[in-house]
């Protein structure tokens, strides 16, 4: 299966859709020169709670990077 080139707004979209998160809470970046990618999740403590929403994020971002690279 052929890595598939996605924009920083489409994979925040997958990530939100994924996680159920809003889009907007959701910050993608750029990891080293491959076009791997990860995510932070740009809300205050209260949404986020114990912090188990950014791991489940990087967890979506490890199963997103077996099929999607970033676009350059």
């Amino acid at each position: 299966m052929p890595i598939e080139p996605k924009t920083f707004r489409e994979i925040q979209r997958l990530i939100a859709d994924l996680s159920g998160l809003s889009p907007n809470i959701i910050s993608v970046h750029k990891i080293e020169d491959a076009g791997n990618f990860g995510a932070t999740v740009i809300a205050g403590i209260a949404i986020v709670g114990d912090g188990s929403q950014q791991s489940r994020i990087e967890t979506i971002c490890d199963h997103l990077r077996l099929k999607y690279r970033l676009k350059d």
